[in-house]
């Protein structure tokens, strides 16, 4: 685990072991803050990116100018990376939201395994992270994600139901919803049920709406172990 707090620590490590598979970390409460880069820094980041190939764990916890560089020195391709965690401060501007799209929303991870994103603005379910990432996807969690509108049941459905190998989903933020007692939303969707065979573990958190339109569409191969929150309470 190559600690991203100590630069020429991380470096030397990455030159020493050329064969071995990175995993980079900043696994602290404390977010990473940018900062003026002194010479090792600089030195770091631009020979960083001929290592990009290897990275295979990636734990971070920044400001946005921060992620962006060290998310966007993935060049949008990150073949053998299985464990992406993202994480933004809880006073991140709200102007910084947009900024995940180029480097985040393009990245291609076919060996993507376990992916978490706390407090990040909501990724598109059909945008190429999701797409390149669906058949490997064991483990998901998106928790308190900006977003100013709820994502469609189809569009939500849609990319679930490409996530077969899915062992755990927690989802708290805003769901997806559709009128309940709807006839007309009855008849189009009551019928779409999407089988999730290897799910285990399913948390969720939002609106009694939201969390209900997804149970209702979702049909796990055994009960899975279950906590539902609605607007926060258990």
């Amino acid at each position: 685990v190559l600690d991203l707090r100590k630069p020429p620590l991380a470096l030397a490590l990455l030159n020493r072991f050329p064969q071995n598979r990175a995993s980079l970390s900043w696994r602290h409460e404390k977010p990473l803050r940018p900062s003026r880069l002194h010479v090792q820094e600089a030195l770091f980041w631009a020979q960083f990116y001929q290592f990009v190939p290897r990275v295979a764990e990636l734990h971070l916890a920044a400001y946005s100018s921060t992620m962006h560089h060290v998310v966007g020195g993935l060049r949008y391709n990150a073949p053998v990376l299985r464990y992406l965690s993202l994480k933004r401060p809880w006073n991140a501007s709200i102007a910084e939201v947009e900024d995940t799209q180029m480097y985040l929303h393009n990245l291609y991870a076919p060996a993507l395994e376990q992916l978490e994103l706390i407090k990040m603005p909501f990724v598109p379910w059909n945008c190429p992270l999701f797409h390149s990432s669906c058949a490997s996807l064991r483990r998901l969690v998106i928790s308190h994600e900006y977003r100013t509108t709820s994502p469609t049941v189809t569009a939500t459905l849609d990319a679930l139901a490409r996530m077969q190998s899915l062992r755990s989903l927690t989802w708290i933020g805003r769901l997806p919803e559709e009128p309940m007692l709807s006839v007309t939303s009855t008849a189009l969707r009551a019928d779409r049920v999407v089988g999730m065979p290897r799910l285990r573990d399913l948390i969720f958190g939002g609106t009694a709406a939201g969390c209900l339109t997804l149970l209702r569409h979702l049909a796990p191969a055994s009960l899975p172990q279950m906590t539902i929150r609605c607007d926060g309470d258990e």
